[in-house]
């Protein structure tokens, strides 16, 4: 990713970067596919 340039000292994101999508869907499968292993043990 290019963050070059000089960054505003009011730091404001409009949209959410791609990176923390990413993590956050991959937590989601991660506790989703957890949490089904589990209730197939019991």
């Amino acid at each position: 990713m290019a963050f070059e340039e000089d960054l505003p000292e009011r730091l404001q994101f409009s949209s959410i970067p791609l990176s923390l999508v990413l993590i956050s869907v991959g937590i989601c499968l991660v506790v989703t596919i957890l949490t089904g292993f589990k209730s197939n043990e019991v």
